[in-house]
């Protein structure tokens, strides 16, 4: 085994969990305090990770918050969602 093929074994591994649907401010709150529903899909979602040997049990779970900026287009999608 070559030292670079060790090197990029050894390197962490990027995992990214589309949830796929938009949540409510209020869960979202929640998640950031440690509480309520979302937290506890996450909570699922990482022992399903685990469980799948995707991400090593002893691992410390990071969960970024991000908020997407809306566009012009949201506000029209939102209005046809309407009729």
């Amino acid at each position: 085994m070559s030292m670079e093929t060790v090197v990029a074994a050894s390197e962490p591994q990027l995992v990214v969990v589309d949830i796929g649907e938009r949540q409510a401010p209020d869960e979202v709150s929640r998640l950031r305090n440690g509480q309520g529903n979302l937290f506890d899909h996450v909570e699922r979602i990482i022992a399903d990770l685990v469980a799948a040997g995707t991400v090593p049990a002893g691992a410390q779970p990071v969960v970024l918050v991000v908020r997407e900026l809306s566009s012009p287009d949201d506000d029209e999608d939102n209005e046809d969602d309407d009729i």
